[in-house]
């Protein structure tokens, strides 16, 4: 059953209400500031009357909480608490099955159709994201009857056709070349539920195809396989998680080269930081004690010797994999095809 916990704020702006859903689980209680940047830059840079849902569990610390309320507060927008402790208890084991590493906030996502049903649409976004437009020109965006809009993943695209993940994704019966990146998402709550519960049919998937593909990507390729042909593709800049290009009038995806874990001065970490800085995290901190903790997250980064160093590193990796393919890439691949025959032959007779 659906909880919120309201802080309603009236808004003067007119318009179309906005809805956006943000998930936490933060058993840390340092994960929240991501969240609060994310929201912080909506409000930042949007005129019209916004709602943030917040999806969390018992992760959640009082003193996070009220830091919501007030960044809503300064900006005179609405926030909604979402518990989801009653459907985590009742979803972990099945996603421990799933995943080596679990990751509980990635697979809220699937359940915001059934808590906002009343919504016809709602935004999701990951909290590795700022929002550096106005969020209304995605929300605008017309579906033409898809359940779902998102952004190419690039990532994928660019595999090669003989590569392990593309194999992969072709024994699942998904199109590389219109998958989308789940960070993003339009979501036509109604068509979504009128195909019946979202979360169910992710792990009803996952149940079939878990064995062939990997645990990295949690519940994005079953989004892909499960919404094929009914996911409307958006302009890139709405996720973008290409961090060399310009990121100006976009939603920057901070998918690798996080501001927290490494400074650099790139153009996403200044926005970042400006961010928070704007929000009720970044309220009581001094100039001072902001610059040590920028010199004391640089020192710590993986970039601090050689910026940009591990995004060589992968980009060498990835070369080796795509036009060197060793032994074990040759052994793997009819050992994929073998797997995927047990399988489906095991799910057919489980059935």
């Amino acid at each position: 059953a659906q909880r919120p916990t309201p802080n309603l704020h009236a808004c003067p702006n007119l318009g179309e209400r906005i809805h956006v859903a943000l998930a936490v689980h933060d058993p840390s209680g340092t994960y929240s500031q991501h969240a609060g940047v994310t929201m912080t830059s909506i409000f930042e840079n949007t005129s019209s009357p916004v709602t943030i849902h917040l999806l969390h569990d018992e992760t959640l610390t009082q003193d996070n909480r009220e830091k919501f309320i007030r960044t809503a507060q300064k900006y005179s927008q609405e926030i909604n608490f979402h518990d989801m402790t009653e459907y985590s208890d009742n979803f972990t084991d099945e996603v421990k099955k799933f995943s080596k590493k679990l990751t509980i906030a990635a697979y809220y996502r699937t359940f915001i159709p059934q808590i906002l049903n009343n919504l016809n649409k709602a935004i999701y976004l990951d909290c590795d994201i700022v929002v550096n437009l106005d969020i209304r020109e995605l929300w605008d965006i017309d579906l033409e009857n898809k359940s779902l809009g998102g952004v190419l993943d690039v990532i994928v695209y660019e595999f090669s056709n003989l590569s392990v993940r593309n194999i992969e994704l072709k024994l699942c019966g998904i199109d590389k070349r219109k998958y989308i990146n789940s960070g993003v998402l339009l979501m036509n709550i109604k068509k979504i539920n009128a195909g019946g519960n979202f979360f169910k049919r992710v792990i009803q998937w996952k149940k079939q195809y878990n064995s062939i593909t990997p645990t990295v990507d949690v519940d994005q390729d079953a989004i892909n396989a499960i919404f094929k042909g009914d996911i409307k593709i958006l302009d890139s800049k709405f996720n973008m998680y290409d961090l060399s290009q310009n990121i100006s009038d976009s939603v920057v995806h901070m998918h690798s080269g996080k501001p927290w874990e490494g400074f650099t001065g790139r153009e996403h970490e200044k926005i970042y930081w400006r961010m928070y800085l704007k929000s009720a995290w970044g309220e009581d901190i001094t100039i001072h004690d902001f610059i040590d903790k920028l010199a004391q997250i640089n020192i710590s980064s993986a970039h601090y010797i050689h910026p940009g160093g591990g995004q060589c590193v992968k980009r060498l990796i990835n070369s080796l994999k795509i036009r060197l393919p060793s032994i074990l890439y040759i052994l793997t691949v009819p050992c994929m095809f073998i797997k995927y025959f047990i399988v489906q032959v095991k799910y057919k007779f489980s059935r």
